[in-house]
């Protein structure tokens, strides 16, 4: 169901859905995808991301891998947070879970798109120990961006892997949320996918 809210209290519902000034999630919410233990031997030195996304599902908030991205390490991997099929996109809120004994946020930062537009912005991000990234971008008062069927990539993470195997990134369950312009909650598919060692 479409919930529409007074478009003074647009901003307000993405920082409460971002964290800001939040009580501490349950026992059940701080609890990080099982990534299994961290490998004693030698890690691999080259990373790729495989989506979970496959195109089909619109609206959507994905997560993909950046092209020609890379970090301080060679096991760096820049992801794009990535929203289509909203056509006037006010906002985005969202909580990426994942093991912190498998992998590292070592950078995040809000997309160009924001940067181009001509309407104020915010751009909020957290890491949390217990292994979330808590983000909120959006404009402040009226406005919105295109996010059409290709998409429009809202954020990028550089994450640093620090285990073995299969590492998921996920979005937290009942942590998000996607605006259109008129203060409207969009109903979105969530897609994460999961770090994998390249092969060589």
């Amino acid at each position: 169901m479409r919930r529409r809210l007074p478009i003074g209290s647009i901003m307000l519902s993405i920082m409460l859905a971002w964290g800001c000034g939040s009580r501490p999630g349950s026992a059940e919410d701080s609890q990080p995808p099982d990534g299994g233990p961290v490998a004693d031997g030698p890690q691999p030195s080259s990373w790729r991301f495989v989506p979970e996304d496959d195109g089909s599902a619109s609206p959507a908030v994905v997560l993909r891998q950046s092209d020609g991205t890379t970090g301080s390490g060679v096991s760096d991997v820049w992801i794009d947070v990535v929203v289509r099929g909203v056509a006037s996109l006010q906002g985005v809120a969202f909580r990426l879970a994942f093991d912190p004994q498998q992998v590292k946020v070592a950078a995040s930062e809000e997309g160009q798109v924001w940067q181009q537009s001509s309407v104020k912005h915010v751009a909020r991000f957290a890491v949390r120990t217990e292994g979330e990234l808590w983000a909120g971008l959006g404009h402040v008062g009226s406005g919105g961006l295109a996010a059409p069927g290709s998409g429009v990539t809202v954020a990028r993470v550089r994450l640093t892997p620090v285990g073995s195997g299969t590492i998921p990134i996920m979005f937290r369950k009942h942590h998000n949320i996607v605006l259109d312009a008129k203060g409207t909650a969009v109903k979105v598919e969530w897609l994460g996918g999961q770090l994998e060692p390249s092969s060589k």
